[in-house]
């Protein structure tokens, strides 16, 4: 089987190329037109390329957001009055222990 994608940049198509061919997947590009990649493999691998794709895809900073761009989240106030610096120090180690066992 085969997964054919047109991209929105020869960049991010370049990128898609270069993962799916480190991880062993027979992907060709177009050498015209529209930028577009057409993968060969089994259909039980197809998914997992389309994953690396799509990872390609939004990954190109035009119109999506980095992690670099997001801002820092703030944090609400805890419920029993402590803020976010009281909640991130150090505390004492708790002493129950959970587990589990198979039902017999």
């Amino acid at each position: 089987m085969y997964l054919s994608h047109t991209f929105h940049s020869r960049e991010s198509l370049c990128l898609a190329h270069n993962w799916l061919t480190r991880l062993g997947f027979h992907a060709r590009q177009s050498a015209s037109g529209p930028p577009r990649i057409i993968v060969v493999d089994d259909p039980y691998r197809l998914d997992a390329a389309r994953l690396l794709i799509d990872a390609a895809e939004h990954s190109e900073a035009a119109g999506f957001h980095s992690l670099n761009d997001q801002t820092v989240p703030v944090y609400p106030e805890a419920a029993d009055g402590r803020s976010h610096e009281d909640l991130l120090r150090p505390h004492a180690p708790h002493h129950e222990v959970l587990g589990w066992h198979p039902i017999p």
